[in-house]
């Protein structure tokens, strides 16, 4: 299963659009960090317009997230994987940069030592460490019960099912209807990924093709609405919200036909996309955004800045460059450790059946 950990070497060209999609849904997620945590959208102002058009791409940010459920969803609705190996993969991601980080800054004397931030190390998903994760690992076990309903069911069935998806969510965002009793929180929620999750089944099943000049021109009359409806409060959009649900499925079928025939291009892209995973829980990573925005980059130097905008898209490529970078060499340490221990296994394995083999013919002989 393609998912958002990064298990892409299985990935077939036909689906290097959506591997595509994986590293400009992350560029859109670390372009919003720096606008949310590196304080810009707190100092847009009418006159900046650089500024303004930072907030329009940070308030169709939500859409990134949407994309990666979406992905999960679509390449899990036939697939029978184990689940438990890819939640320990998921862990094992998770606690190798959460404890490599906190070394790293308790050697360098900018933390203490804190027994508690331990036990949050060990255990991701109960005290939340990455609200994602923690979501989408909860996804990830609850999937196989999903993608059964989903299989028996008919296509008719399945899109009733999203169509009533999407009422909900319409009805949720009108103030007063169903109150308390259907709650998304916004999308930070396991309800939410479920929603997502089916989804996103639903556009592998329906396979869906439309002209692409469509959904570009759908998407920039979107984008304009968020914009103009917003401009004054600064409201940041859910990603439950029916307008962001839109644009995040006309995407999603945007990339999904992307054709590439170049098989180094294809091969880049994907391994790449394998890195997407590490990089979020890099640059998210709660000791990290402490200094990453404020004392790396020193982003509040630019909130008047004309230039803003391009600052920010600068240091969203020099962030995801390096954390990248720095997972595709995770990735060959941890193949390689495999690759010793499987070895080591096989060796031990071929010394036991020789061990055994005499003992067997002897017996054989004193029958």
């Amino acid at each position: 299963m393609a998912t958002f950990v990064g298990i892409a070497k299985k990935s077939k060209q036909r689906e290097v659009g959506i591997e595509l999609l994986r590293i400009v849904a992350m560029l859109l997620i670390i372009f919003h960090h720096f606008c949310y945590h590196g304080g810009f959208l707190s100092h847009i102002t009418s006159q900046n317009k650089q500024q303004l058009i930072a907030k329009l791409i940070s308030n169709i940010f939500p859409i990134s997230i949407n994309l990666f459920v979406f992905i999960t969803g679509y390449f899990s609705l036939n697939n029978k994987g184990n689940v438990l190996k890819k939640t320990i993969v998921l862990w094992i991601q998770v606690f190798f940069y959460s404890l490599i980080i906190y070394l790293i800054f308790l050697s360098t004397k900018q933390v203490k030592f804190d027994k508690l931030k331990l036990e949050q190390i060990f255990y991701p998903v109960a005290y939340k460490e990455y609200w994602f994760f923690s979501a989408y690992f909860l996804l990830i076990l609850v999937s196989p019960f999903i993608s059964a309903m989903l299989n028996n069911i008919t296509a008719k069935q399945h899109l009733y099912l999203v169509i009533g998806i999407v009422v909900v969510l319409y009805l949720i965002s009108i103030k007063g209807m169903l109150g308390g009793i259907l709650e998304f929180t916004r999308g930070y929620s396991l309800t939410w990924f479920v929603c997502a999750y089916i989804i996103g089944a639903y556009i592998k099943r329906a396979n869906i093709k439309l002209k692409w000049w469509g959904y570009i021109l759908f998407i920039a009359v979107i984008a304009c609405v968020i914009y103009l409806k917003k401009e004054e409060d600064f409201y940041r959009f859910g990603y439950a919200d029916v307008e962001i649900v839109f644009v995040s499925v006309l995407t999603f079928m945007l990339f999904k036909d992307i054709k590439i025939n170049c098989d180094s291009l294809n091969k880049f892209i994907t391994k790449i996309a394998s890195a997407t995973f590490g990089v979020y829980l890099i640059h998210d990573n709660n000791f990290i955004r402490s200094v990453l925005y404020s004392k790396i980059f020193k982003v509040q130097e630019y909130y008047n800045s004309r230039f803003a905008t391009f600052k920010i898209l600068e240091f969203t490529l020099v962030v995801f460059i390096a954390c990248a970078f720095i997972d595709l060499i995770r990735q060959g340490l941890f193949w390689s450790v495999i690759t010793t221990i499987k070895i080591a296994c096989a060796k031990i394995s071929n010394l036991f059946k020789k061990i055994k083999k005499p003992n067997t013919i002897e017996k054989m002989g004193g029958g």
